[in-house]
């Protein structure tokens, strides 16, 4: 239930699917997206529900320096930096592999179509 509310309040500002061809890589923009709902969740997670838009606002994510390569079966393996907007300085490395979902269930944090893979998201 604290899933649905929390993505409700994220794709309340545009949750797209299917939009880009199949050959390109997430864009950063997607990946932000991604990243910012694996956020949210992690932080519900962690303290429980409160004010969830508020927490939403918080786990809103920064991406830089995406590098995708192509993977297996469709899937592309992305590197990049994350930082949150409430802690601009704060840049973390990540390395996730994302792939096109024809079907994404409505917990699983997706942007454009994409999903992640590997590492699972939580």
């Amino acid at each position: 239930m604290r899933r649905l509310l929390l993505l409700t309040v994220l794709c309340a500002g545009g949750c797209a699917s299917g939009v880009s061809s199949g050959d390109a890589p997430p864009s950063a923009w997607a990946v932000a997206r991604i990243e910012t709902g694996i956020t949210a969740i992690e932080d519900i997670q962690a303290v429980g529900v409160g004010d969830s838009a508020g927490m939403a606002r918080a786990a809103r994510t920064r991406v830089r320096d995406l590098r995708c390569s192509p993977a297996e079966a469709g899937r592309f393996r992305c590197t990049y930096q994350t930082a949150r907007r409430i802690a601009p300085d704060e840049w973390t490395p990540r390395t996730r592999t994302f792939e096109r979902a024809a079907h994404v269930s409505p917990s699983q944090p997706q942007a454009e179509g994409w999903v992640v893979v590997e590492p699972a998201a939580r």
